[in-house]
């Protein structure tokens, strides 16, 4: 399944580059209002605030007409007072919850699918909104989202105004100055189920309209050029010495400096290692998100008793990578972490990374049934896969 191939339909990801990514915002309707109800509720959320003892990293409050300082709804060495967050609901704020998919699996499993993928790390952020109220005045960010509409309506307004691709830095901040209510260029209802994707940069400002709202803010970090580039001369910088030399700033050298850059630029020609540069980047991407499920302790405590009947898969949206050394090893990656296995090992392990639903007694893989079981065990301890059936 391709994650990001269903969010924004029925738009073909062909038209969403060609048309839309990093040039203009897209409204995505939709006909089906439950689409996304699945991701989190109103329910949900107002039991979080209620009862599980949340932090201030865990959400934020803020109101377009009044400035909230987290004093405002604290109690205690940072924790959240639920009766002041209540209190500053009904008088308009929104509550924002940050990086709500590392508490909920379907935002979590969102996210992994779109960062797999894009091969861009995806967050999200959740705001509930009261009626009649805004969150944020006018601004830009400095990365692309997907507003998810899950609940309620959103009223948007899109400005002429925008700042070309901004980087997350000060010199890209936005200046509220910068606004003309008059250079509005698109006004619409972001309705239940609808999507609407904002590039970096794009000026915007959203209020709810006579009921609350609950939309999903699918945040997503670019990988630049820029980025690229400094990746690239990483790479160099670890490989060769004399990149990681001192340049001379004494008056006297400058002409040095400049014969210096020359061959500098002659180097980084000449190195052209694209793919361990793109290697580099994915294999962070893969560290970003790591496998959740709801009976990990007891999975670990099974891994120590295999049956033939059982059937191992790997866990969804954790990205492997399999290689062969010269030494005659197999390397399982993860990003995160590395297992080595000996040879003899491959088919078993790619057996089980085919996601093929066959019982691991009746593996055709060249190797005794108590080293498939070291095979199989070292992998279920590092939560790498997980054993499904046993019959």
């Amino acid at each position: 399944m391709n994650f990001f191939e269903e969010l924004i339909k029925p738009l073909s990801i062909d038209d969403f580059k060609s048309s839309y990514y990093e040039k203009k915002h897209v409204h995505i309707k939709s006909e089906n209002a439950a689409r996304f109800s699945h991701l989190i509720s109103f329910e949900k959320l107002d039991e979080m605030v209620g009862v599980h003892g949340l932090t201030a990293p865990d959400i934020t409050v803020v109101n377009s007409k009044d400035d909230v300082s987290k004093s405002d709804y604290l109690w205690k060495q940072d924790l959240v007072d639920p009766v002041k967050v209540a209190g500053l609901f009904a008088d308009g704020a929104t509550i924002i919850f940050n990086a709500l998919q590392d508490r909920f699996e379907p935002l979590r499993l969102l996210c992994s699918g779109i960062t797999e993928d894009l091969q861009l790390r995806a967050q999200t952020n959740i705001y509930l909104t009261p009626p009649n109220s805004q969150g944020f005045n006018t601004h830009w960010d400095t990365h692309d989202v997907f507003v998810i509409q899950v609940e309620g309506s959103k009223d948007w307004k899109i400005y002429k105004e925008a700042l070309p691709l901004p980087l997350e830095q000060p010199n890209y901040k936005f200046e509220k100055d910068c606004v003309d209510a008059l250079n509005v260029i698109d006004e619409f209802v972001l309705e239940q189920g609808d999507i609407l994707y904002i590039p970096r940069g794009v000026m915007h400002s959203a209020s709810a309209s006579n009921e609350k709202s609950l939309h999903v803010t699918l945040g997503i970090t670019p990988y630049t050029w820029k980025s690229f580039f400094l990746d690239y001369i990483e790479l160099i910088s670890d490989k060769e010495a004399d990149w990681r030399s001192s340049v001379s700033l004494l008056a006297s050298d400058r002409e040095s400096v400049k014969s210096g850059f020359e061959s500098k630029l002659k180097q980084l020609q000449g190195f052209a290692d694209i793919e361990a540069v793109i290697n580099r980047h994915v294999s962070s991407v893969h560290q970003y998100y790591r496998p959740r499920t709801a009976n990990l302790l007891n999975q670990s405590l099974e891994s120590i008793v295999l049956e033939k009947t059982d059937i191992i898969m790997p866990h969804r949206h954790n990205t492997i990578e399999i290689t062969k050394s010269e030494d005659n090893k197999v390397h399982v990656s993860s990003g995160a972490r590395e297992i080595i296995f000996p040879g003899a090992a491959k088919k078993t392990i790619d057996l089980i990374f085919e996601r093929n639903n066959q019982k691991i007694g009746e593996f055709n893989d060249d190797i005794d049934w108590d080293s498939r079981k070291v095979v199989i065990t070292k992998l279920l301890k590092e939560s790498l896969v997980f054993k499904t059936l046993n019959i």
